[in-house]
């Protein structure tokens, strides 16, 4: 599906470029909440692409001619999900809750799902921080070889990130492998939290 391009500067806002190996694509995002969203689709695991400002449908809203763009459609291995992202300061205009009750019916129709997204969704904790971090991550290969030498001097562990740090430097491996095998699963934490307070497991 064509997808609407965007020029050096939007009405809405500030627009941010960048690539996403995952997807093969660059996605232009005209807010740093829309970046956010794209970073945890990135981490999302069942999401098979993303399509930033689709094409835009031709709908009949209130009695008028309109053309309507999503912000994303994003694809799932089982469905196809219409997105609109909103700050939560906006869901209670009027206006906006009568369109988004229409654009659920018309997308319904069509055997999509149309889906509000907000802040609380995108931003849990720290984990749009953390995505953000660890994004980069993902342009690398797993470290799978530094993987098993951790393994090697402790087959699993839970340490907190100061600790795996310090165990870390003990055996040569450098600190960007946390960032490396957090991105591409070899570790797991609760990434809602701050990442100086993260705890790191892994199991052999």
């Amino acid at each position: 599906m064509k997808q609407r391009k965007l020029h050096a500067q939007s009405p809405v806002g500030e627009i941010r470029i960048s690539w996403a190996k995952k997807f093969k694509k660059v996605f232009w995002t005209e807010s740093k909440l829309e970046r956010d969203y794209i970073n945890l689709l990135l981490f999302t695991t069942d999401v098979i692409d993303v399509e930033c400002q689709p094409e835009a449908f031709t709908i009949f809203f209130n009695d008028k001619k309109r053309r309507y763009t999503p912000d994303f459609r994003v694809t799932y291995s089982d469905r196809i999900e219409i997105i609109e992202i909103k700050y939560e300061e906006e869901l209670n205009k009027i206006e906006f809750l009568e369109k988004a009750v229409f654009l659920k019916a018309y997308f319904e129709q069509k055997n999509l799902v149309f889906r509000v997204i907000t802040e609380s969704t995108i931003r849990v904790g720290s984990r749009a921080i953390n995505y953000q971090k660890l994004k980069s991550a993902l342009l690398y290969e797993p470290p799978e070889q530094e993987f098993e030498q951790l393994k090697q001097s402790l087959p699993t562990g839970n340490l907190s990130n100061t600790e795996l740090s310090q165990h870390l430097a003990s055996i040569s491996i450098k600190n960007g492998f946390i960032q490396r095998a957090l991105a591409h699963n070899l570790l797991s934490a609760d990434l809602s939290a701050p990442w100086a307070k993260l705890q790191i497991s892994w199991s052999n």
